[in-house]
């Protein structure tokens, strides 16, 4: 914490940095002098102790923006990666496949990588790529390896006839039918998948932040639109009113005629 005070016709600013307490002038201007306390402790709070009058050519408003600009920047980059770290701790509750997945997205996204890089990673994960390319969303031929974009995936696919149901395939067959159907049919989907959809929702903004920090932009749009939808696609359907209770509001209303 700063402190501003006057001394004859100077004013000075006090802080303490490693347990020392600093000083220092600041002129005889009250604005100049309050600009430069909000430039120190802005610089305190972000970690870097007294900020020095160094930026020549430049006003302490100027300097007291960049200092703002920089701050901002710094706590947004925490936030995201503390949130990155969050949702990568998520990963261990997902299936082997879809951690593999996951994993293999990051570093390739869409694009081909070697089998072999591939194979490796797989038995990390403990699962397999024949067991992947069952799943129906891996290619593999010619030595090489890609994910299957939620445009490629199969239209006829069914959850409830889907024996090894996993967390990248109902984000991505969520996110195929949402740019293809719109809400309305991502929410036949979700009500398909049941309970199991809540999990969906996690990984899509793991995939998201993934998209933002590799600069994919078009995948994190997918992404961002299904965590985005989800309040509407998961929002149960309204209840028909009971049979006896239509029953009785028809009966009535045919005795009022």
């Amino acid at each position: 914490m700063a402190s501003l005070y006057r001394r004859g016709n100077a004013f000075y600013v006090t802080c303490r940095i490693g347990g020392k307490l600093v000083r220092k002038s600041v002129g005889k201007n009250e604005k100049t002098a309050r600009l430069r306390l909000a430039e120190t402790e802005l610089a305190l709070q972000s970690g870097r102790g007294w900020l020095p009058l160094s930026a020549r050519g430049k006003t302490l408003p100027e300097r007291l923006e960049e200092v703002l600009v920089r701050t901002v920047r710094d706590a947004l980059s925490l936030i995201n990666q503390t949130l990155d770290e969050a949702l990568a701790e998520q990963e261990g509750d997902f299936d082997g496949d879809s951690r593999w997945s996951v994993a293999w997205f990051e570093q390739y996204g869409f694009s081909e990588g070697e089998y072999g890089v591939a194979e490796t990673l797989s038995k990390a994960k403990n699962t397999s790529l024949a067991a992947l390319a069952r799943d129906g969303f891996l290619s593999s031929k010619s030595g090489k390896v890609r994910l299957l974009r939620p445009a490629e995936l199969p239209e006829d696919w069914d959850p409830t006839h889907d024996s090894r149901l996993t967390v990248w395939e109902m984000v991505h067959h969520l996110v195929r039918v949402l740019e293809a159907g719109g809400e309305s049919a991502a929410a036949e989907l979700v009500a398909k998948l049941g309970a199991k959809a809540e999990t969906a929702r996690e990984p899509a903004y793991r995939l998201y932040t993934i998209c933002e920090r590799k600069k994919r932009a078009a995948e994190a749009l997918s992404y961002n639109a299904l965590v985005q939808s989800w309040p509407e696609i998961s929002r149960p359907p309204a209840r028909e009113a009971r049979p006896a209770r239509r029953r009785a509001i028809a009966s009535a209303l045919d005795r009022k005629q």
